[in-house]
Protein backbone atom coordinates (compact mmCIF):
# COMPACT_ATOMS: atom_id res chain seq x y z
CA UNK A 1 0.00 0.00 0.00
CA UNK A 2 1.51 3.44 -1.22
CA UNK A 3 1.42 6.36 1.35
CA UNK A 4 -0.06 9.97 0.30
CA UNK A 5 3.90 11.00 -0.32
CA UNK A 6 4.40 7.97 -2.68
CA UNK A 7 1.61 8.50 -4.52
CA UNK A 8 2.18 12.33 -4.65
CA UNK A 9 6.10 11.92 -5.43
CA UNK A 10 5.05 9.53 -8.12
CA UNK A 11 2.37 12.17 -9.86
CA UNK A 12 4.82 15.08 -9.72
CA UNK A 13 7.57 12.57 -11.30
CA UNK A 14 4.82 11.55 -14.04
CA UNK A 15 3.99 15.08 -14.52
CA UNK A 16 8.32 15.95 -15.37
CA UNK A 17 8.30 13.37 -17.46
CA UNK A 18 5.29 13.80 -19.73
CA UNK A 19 6.67 18.08 -19.72
CA UNK A 20 10.26 16.62 -20.98
CA UNK A 21 8.51 14.50 -23.53
CA UNK A 22 6.77 17.11 -24.63
CA UNK A 23 9.77 19.41 -24.98
CA UNK A 24 11.06 16.68 -27.07
CA UNK A 25 8.73 16.39 -29.10
CA UNK A 26 8.66 19.95 -30.00
CA UNK A 27 12.27 20.18 -30.45
CA UNK A 28 11.90 16.68 -33.03
CA UNK A 29 9.09 18.71 -35.03
CA UNK A 30 11.07 22.21 -35.29
CA UNK A 31 14.08 20.22 -36.44
CA UNK A 32 12.25 18.00 -38.84
CA UNK A 33 10.35 21.54 -40.17
CA UNK A 34 14.15 23.08 -40.98
CA UNK A 35 15.03 19.84 -42.66
CA UNK A 36 12.09 20.25 -45.17
CA UNK A 37 12.89 23.69 -46.00
CA UNK A 38 15.28 22.34 -48.43
CA UNK A 39 18.74 23.58 -49.87
CA UNK A 40 17.36 27.28 -50.82
CA UNK A 41 17.22 27.77 -47.21
CA UNK A 42 21.09 26.76 -46.56
CA UNK A 43 22.01 29.18 -49.87
CA UNK A 44 20.74 32.36 -47.68
CA UNK A 45 22.59 31.39 -44.56
CA UNK A 46 25.31 31.36 -46.78
CA UNK A 47 24.92 34.75 -48.46
CA UNK A 48 24.11 36.05 -44.65
CA UNK A 49 26.97 34.34 -42.80
CA UNK A 50 29.60 36.25 -45.84
CA UNK A 51 28.19 39.57 -44.31
CA UNK A 52 30.64 39.02 -41.62
CA UNK A 53 33.74 39.35 -43.49
CA UNK A 54 35.79 40.57 -40.22
CA UNK A 55 34.84 39.96 -36.94
CA UNK A 56 37.07 41.47 -34.20
CA UNK A 57 37.56 40.19 -30.47
CA UNK A 58 37.43 43.44 -27.99
CA UNK A 59 41.12 43.69 -27.90
CA UNK A 60 41.46 43.93 -31.79
CA UNK A 61 38.81 46.54 -31.80
CA UNK A 62 40.39 48.73 -28.93
CA UNK A 63 43.81 48.29 -30.86
CA UNK A 64 42.49 49.87 -33.84
CA UNK A 65 40.39 52.30 -32.17
CA UNK A 66 43.00 53.46 -30.28
CA UNK A 67 41.36 53.40 -26.88
CA UNK A 68 41.22 51.23 -23.74
CA UNK A 69 39.94 47.47 -24.11
CA UNK A 70 37.42 48.97 -20.95
CA UNK A 71 35.80 51.71 -23.00
CA UNK A 72 34.73 49.17 -25.89
CA UNK A 73 33.04 46.96 -22.97
CA UNK A 74 31.38 49.94 -21.50
CA UNK A 75 30.25 51.53 -25.13
CA UNK A 76 28.98 47.55 -25.73
CA UNK A 77 26.68 47.69 -22.71
CA UNK A 78 22.71 48.49 -23.30
CA UNK A 79 22.24 51.13 -20.87
CA UNK A 80 24.90 53.19 -22.87
CA UNK A 81 23.33 56.14 -24.81
CA UNK A 82 24.63 55.01 -28.58
CA UNK A 83 26.01 51.58 -27.91
CA UNK A 84 28.69 49.46 -30.05
CA UNK A 85 26.73 47.44 -32.95
CA UNK A 86 27.99 43.84 -31.72
CA UNK A 87 27.78 39.89 -32.50
CA UNK A 88 26.92 37.79 -29.16
CA UNK A 89 28.86 34.38 -29.75
CA UNK A 90 27.52 32.67 -25.90
CA UNK A 91 29.60 33.95 -23.37
CA UNK A 92 32.10 35.79 -25.98
CA UNK A 93 31.27 39.09 -28.20
CA UNK A 94 32.80 39.73 -31.54
CA UNK A 95 32.09 43.27 -33.62
CA UNK A 96 31.57 43.54 -37.26
CA UNK A 97 34.23 46.30 -38.53
CA UNK A 98 31.80 47.14 -41.18
CA UNK A 99 29.03 47.88 -38.67
CA UNK A 100 31.42 49.70 -36.04
CA UNK A 101 32.57 51.98 -38.89
CA UNK A 102 28.98 52.68 -40.05
CA UNK A 103 28.09 53.47 -36.45
CA UNK A 104 31.46 55.77 -36.84
CA UNK A 105 30.03 57.40 -39.45
CA UNK A 106 26.80 58.16 -37.83
CA UNK A 107 28.09 59.31 -35.21
CA UNK A 108 30.01 62.04 -36.62
CA UNK A 109 27.49 62.78 -38.15
CA UNK A 110 25.47 63.17 -35.25
CA UNK A 111 28.62 65.25 -33.63
CA UNK A 112 28.33 67.83 -36.92
CA UNK A 113 24.57 67.93 -36.81
CA UNK A 114 24.89 69.56 -32.89
CA UNK A 115 28.09 71.66 -33.92
CA UNK A 116 25.74 73.23 -36.43
CA UNK A 117 22.78 73.87 -34.65
CA UNK A 118 24.72 75.23 -31.44
CA UNK A 119 26.12 77.29 -34.08
CA UNK A 120 23.13 79.00 -35.41
CA UNK A 121 21.74 79.07 -31.50
CA UNK A 122 22.37 82.72 -30.44
CA UNK A 123 23.22 83.52 -26.92
CA UNK A 124 20.56 84.89 -24.33
CA UNK A 125 22.29 88.15 -23.98
CA UNK A 126 22.88 88.90 -27.41
CA UNK A 127 19.28 88.23 -27.95
CA UNK A 128 18.18 91.02 -25.37
CA UNK A 129 20.45 93.31 -26.24
CA UNK A 130 18.90 93.21 -29.58
CA UNK A 131 15.37 93.06 -27.94
CA UNK A 132 16.37 96.59 -25.60
CA UNK A 133 17.73 98.07 -29.00
CA UNK A 134 14.45 97.97 -31.25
Amino acid sequence: MKTDFQKLWQTARAFKMEAARARLRARSRVHHHRSMLGPAVEVDRVRSSARFQELLTPEELAQRLKVPTSWVYEKRRPRCKNPLPAVPLGKMVRFDWDAIVAWLEKQVAEDAAGINRRRSIKPVRRIRRERATA
